[in-house]
């Protein structure tokens, strides 16, 4: 059996420093020569020499401008939210209008005045059938079995009786009070009129409405919104196009100008993943309309 023989550490420390010295020198020689580091390219590249850097000021990188962009954008957005509110504006404006017009307060008028006649009408039939002994006699009755429903204490079959009495009382009371208002005149022609006068402010109210898309002021407050919408568009478009834009650019000088690092624009896939470019400066877009 062969034993190796131990060599002291500070032997092998020197003759690492030795190898170092020895390399250095070399490449001091081949500098000397002429011969230039060549830039990293890769694994691929010549000797595979790291990124030379005095070949980074040969020219400057190229800046992407984002302020037009941006610029639109938020003039665009600033448009869509004065043509809603003017939107909504010239909306409430003819509402408010049509509802002061003096041909819509008369029709209110006239509504409200037949309201009040008919009301008036009926409750003097009404008072005049209270003083008919048989209607009489049938609110005394209801009366009555209302008072034995409240003190009844339980007795299920009693109480079902009790209330379906009341229920034809009422019932019976109720057939003479029609019967009276359908037999009085000023009654029929107050409802009559009542009638008329709800027809005549629906019918206005409905026209409105129908005429409401084509008046001049929603016409051209519905016309403006509607463009706010298309360019608002058009800068969102323009806005994620120079993101990209700009994105793609960095990637470029990063690979142009600064030496590899490990691929991070993996994830959802570029540019749309983690490039440099969406971790800082502006941040991923959101579109909160489209």
């Amino acid at each position: 059996m062969f034993h190796r023989l131990w060599t002291p550490w500070w032997v092998r420390l020197a003759a690492i420093v030795a190898a170092a010295v020895a390399v250095l020198a070399a490449a001091s020689t081949a500098w000397a020569d002429g011969d230039q580091w060549q830039p990293w390219s890769g694994s691929g590249s010549a000797g595979g020499a790291p990124a030379a850097t005095d070949n980074q000021n040969s020219s400057q990188p190229l800046v992407y401008n984002m302020a037009p962009a941006m610029g639109q954008a938020a003039a665009a957005e600033a448009q869509y939210d004065r043509a809603s509110i003017n939107l909504t504006d010239a909306q409430i404006r003819t509402r408010t209008q049509f509802q002061h017009s003096a041909e819509y307060r008369a029709a209110q008028r006239e509504l409200q005045d037949a309201q009040d006649a008919y009301e008036s009408a009926c409750q003097d039939v009404l008072a005049d059938l209270r003083n008919n002994p048989a209607y009489h006699a049938l609110l005394e009755k209801r009366t009555q079995t209302q008072i034995a429903l409240d003190n009844n204490r339980g007795d299920k079959p009693e109480m079902v009786a009790i209330a379906t009495l009341k229920m034809e009382y009422s019932a019976a009371a109720s057939r003479m009070e029609a019967e009276a208002l359908g037999a009085d005149s000023q009654v029929r022609d107050a409802k009559v009129r009542l009638e008329a006068a709800g027809q005549t402010l629906q019918g206005m109210t409905e026209r409105f409405e129908d005429s409401f898309p084509d008046r001049p002021a929603i016409a051209s407050a519905w016309q403006n919104y509607q463009n706010s919408i298309v360019n608002q568009a058009g800068a969102q478009g323009y806005l994620e196009g120079a993101f990209i834009t700009r994105s793609d650019m960095m990637l470029a000088n990063a690979q142009r100008y600064s030496a590899p690092q490990p691929n991070c624009w993996g994830g959802w896939g570029y540019p749309y993943g983690c490039s440099p470019y969406w971790y800082g400066y502006y941040g991923i877009i959101i579109n909160r309309r489209f």
